[in-house]
C-alpha cells in the first residue's frame, strides 16, 4: 500500500507541470504519512529490499516475505498502467 501511494504521488508530480515546484513537499509528505500511518502494519516498508534483511535475520517473517515482494511490484505496476492509460497522449 505504501509503495502504491508513493508511486501514484511521484507519477502525478512528474506529469503535472503545476506541481513540479512542490514535488519535494508532495513526495516527502507522502513518505511521512506512509510512515506515520503504516509503520505499525508493515514497519513503513516502501521498499521490498528493506524488508529482506530484517526478515532473514529475525527468521520471524520469512513465511510472509513473498507478500512484501509481490504486492509491491504488482501494486506499483497497476498504478503505472492506470496512469499510462489515463494520461497517455493519443
Amino acid at each position: 500500500m505504501a509503495s502504491v501511494l508513493l508511486m501514484a504521488v511521484i507519477l502525478v508530480v512528474v506529469h503535472k507541470k503545476s506541481l513540479r515546484d512542490f514535488g519535494g513537499i508532495a513526495i516527502g509528505g507522502i513518505v511521512g504519512l506512509d510512515i506515520f500511518f503504516l509503520a505499525f502494519i508493515s514497519g513503513a516498508s516502501m521498499n521490498p529490499t528493506r524488508s529482506l534483511a530484517p526478515a532473514l535475520l529475525s527468521g520471524g517473517m520469512v513465511e510472509s516475505l513473498w507478500l512484501y515482494w509481490t504486492a509491491t511490484f504488482i501494486g506499483t505496476s497497476i498504478i503505472a498502467t492506470i496512469f499510462r492509460k489515463k494520461f497517455s497522449k493519443n
